[in-house]
């Protein structure tokens, strides 16, 4: 129930910080400017904690996790919201304050890594019904994209570095790109023999790295 942050080169713990509730922290990540910490927990709970100050947090989601387990959540590089989702229903919630943005229920089920942030942070792809794959305009708050291809349920998404295209992976062990503009499936990668459960792609935008189920 302790966030710790560690100094990299030296080891050194440099501030530590209790969560007050009983339940398990379960997901961790910094804001990209590095000033907060962003955590998930199965109290319904995500929570944005001063990194640099003296530590303080606030709430920024309350999830119904009660009933259906807590995925992930991800935070903008504009710093401005956060990408939360439980295993049925994703938000997009403002930092600091925590108003809701956008809000969408899933028909199939939510996987870790099963949406992503484009690097410009004005869109979202995520898959609301196992194998439809939807982009979401944040500012607009209109859907500006849809297309499927995968004959399994969904399981990760990455953008490459330039918002140009979209890799998807699935339990049909298969990686999809996608042209996000019109929905244009531009290559399909095969060769894991089990679910593709992450994806990664590099800052140079010439290599895509997965890892499978094999």
């Amino acid at each position: 129930q302790v966030v710790s942050i560690w100094d990299a080169g030296s080891g050194r713990r440099l501030n530590f910080f209790q969560n007050p509730s009983s339940r398990q922290l379960n997901t961790v990540e910094f804001s990209p400017d590095g000033n907060r910490i962003v955590t998930g927990t199965g109290d319904e709970l995500v929570k944005v904690w001063d990194a640099v100050e003296t530590p303080r947090q606030s709430v920024v989601a309350a999830l119904d996790t009660t009933r259906t387990e807590f995925v992930d959540l991800q935070v903008s590089r504009d710093d401005k919201f956060a990408v939360v989702a439980n295993s049925k229903r994703l938000e997009i919630r403002r930092i600091p304050d925590g108003a809701a943005l956008a809000a969408f229920a899933d028909d199939g089920q939510i996987h870790r890594n099963a949406f992503a942030v484009s690097p410009d942070c004005r869109r979202l792809v995520f898959s609301p019904d196992d194998v439809v794959e939807l982009v979401w305009d944040i500012d607009k708050q209109e859907t500006t994209g849809q297309f499927s291809g995968h004959q399994s349920p969904v399981t990760c998404f990455v953008f490459s570095p330039d918002g140009e295209k979209i890799a998807s992976g699935s339990w049909d062990n298969v990686l999809r790109i996608w042209d996000p503009a019109n929905g244009t499936e531009l290559s399909t990668l095969s060769g894991h023999t089990g679910t593709i459960w992450d994806v990664a792609w590099s800052d140079d935008g010439r290599f895509v790295a997965t890892i499978g189920d094999d």
